[in-house]
C-alpha cells in the first residue's frame, strides 16, 4: 500500500502568510514578536522564509485564528473570523497588563457584554414608548 505524503509550501510563502496576517491585525513586528516571546529579528527572518518550530507554528495559528492547513498549505482558512482594527489594539493593551489586571479586565468585559446584550434584547423586544410631557404643565 502506497502512502501519501503532503508537502507544505516553501518557507517563503509561509512567511508571507504570517506577514499578511500580521498586517491584517495592524500589528508591528515588535508587537507580534513581544506577544509570541520571540525577537523581532527572528520574526523578520521567519517572514522572509526562515523555518521555525511546530510549537511556534501553533502559537501563530492560535494568535491569528487560522488553521495549520492555511499556514502550511495556503488553503482557505476554515475559521470564519476576520480581525478588525480594534483586535490588534486590544491585544496590545492586554500585553501590558499583569495577570491580576487581565483577570479584572475579563470580569469587567463579561459584565459589560452581559448588560449590553440584555439591553439590546430588551430594546428589540419592546416597541419604543410614546413621548410623555414631563414638564407637568397644563393647557
Amino acid at each position: 500500500m502506497e502512502k501519501t505524503h503532503f508537502t507544505s509550501d516553501p518557507p517563503q510563502r509561509i512567511g508571507q502568510r504570517i506577514r499578511n496576517e500580521r498586517s491584517k491585525w495592524n500589528l508591528t513586528q515588535e508587537q507580534l514578536s513581544e506577544h509570541l516571546g520571540i525577537s523581532t529579528n527572528y520574526l523578520g527572518q521567519i517572514e522572509r522564509g526562515r523555518s521555525f518550530s511546530h510549537a511556534l507554528a501553533e502559537r501563530f495559528c492560535e494568535f491569528f485564528h487560522i488553521t495549520y492547513d492555511y499556514l502550511y498549505y495556503g488553503t482557505e482558512p476554515s475559521k470564519e473570523y476576520t480581525p478588525s482594527e480594534t483586535d490588534g489594539e486590544l491585544e496590545h493593551l492586554l500585553q501590558s497588563c499583569t495577570p491580576e489586571e487581565k483577570r479584572l479586565c475579563l470580569h469587567i468585559l463579561k459584565e459589560v457584554l452581559t448588560e449590553l446584550r440584555s439591553f439590546r434584547r430588551g430594546s428589540e423586544a419592546s416597541p419604543p414608548s410614546a413621548p410623555t410631557d414631563r414638564a407637568g404643565g397644563g393647557d
